[in-house]
């Protein structure tokens, strides 16, 4: 995930799996010259198996792999939003920025599957026990999903120190400390 804007009040990250769009690309490519060369051969099998496979792959990279998901933090309006946009639509949610205790990356492992998958995990503490909303981001590179967990945290982190009035630096520190003696 990369980080697009990051200030005391707003922090916006994006994830577009870029890589897995020009991989797709060049397959989506390969299938329209079989398609062609089937339409130039006249091969009635060779025309539908290419349809159709032309047709679920542009679907899948329609729905998930073109997916851009972006989470908006803004400390003014008190919101976190989380918005997954696609050519086919967006949708979004949004939730009460104070109640974002942390975020973590979560790895699943699927009996089917024997590759982990890693995800963005936001705790939520407005519920007992603390909810959690898992950010589904497609192939994501987990040293990104780690990066992009510490940036929230440490902005969480920036946003409860000053909103306590705590210093902001060592020195800060030091100047508030000789003050009191």
């Amino acid at each position: 995930m990369n980080v697009l804007r990051e200030t005391g009040e707003i922090l916006e990250l994006e994830h577009v799996p870029v890589p897995w769009i020009i991989g797709l690309g060049a397959v989506v490519m390969v299938l329209a010259i079989g398609l062609i060369r089937a339409l130039v051969e006249g091969s009635v099998e060779g025309i539908l198996i290419s349809l159709v496979l032309l047709a679920a792959l542009s679907w899948i990279m329609l729905k998930w792999v073109v997916r851009r998901l972006r989470v908006v933090a803004d400390r003014g309006a008190d919101t976190l939003r989380i918005i997954a946009q696609t050519p086919l639509g967006e949708g979004s949610a949004s939730y009460p920025l104070s109640a974002l205790l942390r975020a973590e990356v979560e790895t699943r492992h699927d009996r089917n599957n024997s590759t982990p998958e890693q995800a963005l995990v936001l705790v939520m503490g407005d519920a007992s026990p603390p909810s959690r909303v898992r950010l589904d981001p497609f192939r994501p590179d987990t040293a990104d999903l780690l990066q992009a967990c510490a940036r929230i945290n440490a902005w969480l982190g920036a946003g409860a120190a000053s909103s306590q009035g705590s210093p902001t630096t060592p020195e800060e520190s030091r100047h508030e400390n000789s003050q009191q003696h």
